[in-house]
């Protein structure tokens, strides 16, 4: 994951690590490796800045989220700014809302949480739980103005949320072609589709209608617009798009 500089990036272990490398002001070609970030008892799955650029995010199979922050004086050292405990079993990813100010997070116990930063008592609390999925919910994904965010799961479905400060709401639901896992899903800064790829080799493009999203009947619409064919597509699974 790429800090809002441009220079310093972020990468997640199996190793139980995240480690921060840093490119060089005069030759941006070359990058120094700044530090290891430890702290987690298992794997991590995925790290993630904040839209300031002044905390890092990581997410392990642990079942915790650690936000780390850069000392003021030394961006080589990182002092831990939080500890997230909430979900019950391994959390597959994070990222953070710049629109709520919100850190969100999908794990292996089949929800969605958001998560805020709480001043009065200088501490990080669990701000609502998403619940809709019948299975692991491996990826989410925001549209571009971040007020909505679609997730993809082990159930093979994609859900729609329409997020706010303190309550978030499913308005839609895609029941996809997949025949296993959806593992990652993308939705598109312009214009209004969707890509998930999943563990049956597949990549698939949703178009959705965006004035459904606000429909108070409840029809959500939506249609597939491309998919992978088997002469050109992949022969394994597709773990990201």
């Amino acid at each position: 994951a790429w800090n809002l500089d441009g220079r310093t990036l972020a990468a997640a272990s199996f190793d139980y690590t995240t480690t921060v490398w840093k490119a060089s002001k005069d030759d941006p070609t070359k990058y120094s490796f700044v530090t290891w970030l430890s702290g987690h008892e298992s794997e991590v799955k995925h790290v993630a800045w904040s839209p300031d650029g002044t905390k890092l995010a990581s997410c392990s199979r642990d079942k915790s989220i650690i936000i780390y922050e850069p000392q003021e004086r030394n961006d080589f050292e990182y002092d831990t700014h939080g500890v997230l405990n909430g979900h019950s079993q391994d959390v597959k990813m994070i990222k953070f809302n710049s629109k709520l100010n919100l850190l969100f997070s999908s794990s292996y116990d089949d929800t969605i949480r958001s998560w805020r930063f709480d001043e009065a008592v200088d501490d990080w609390l669990q701000n609502y739980t998403m619940k809709g999925h019948k299975s692991t919910v491996w990826a989410f994904d925001f549209d571009a103005s971040e007020q909505f965010l679609v997730s993809v799961s082990e159930d093979k479905e994609l859900l729609i949320w329409m997020i706010g400060d303190k309550q978030h709401k499913c308005c839609g639901r895609i029941i996809s072609p997949h025949t296993w896992s959806i593992y990652s899903v993308s939705w598109s800064k312009k214009g209004n589709y969707i890509a998930t790829g999943g563990g049956d080799n597949k990549v698939y493009v949703y178009e959705i209608n965006w004035d459904s999203l606000f429909s108070e009947e409840g029809e959500f619409e939506y249609i597939v617009v491309a998919e992978t064919d088997n002469e050109n597509g992949h022969i394994n699974d597709v773990n990201c798009v």
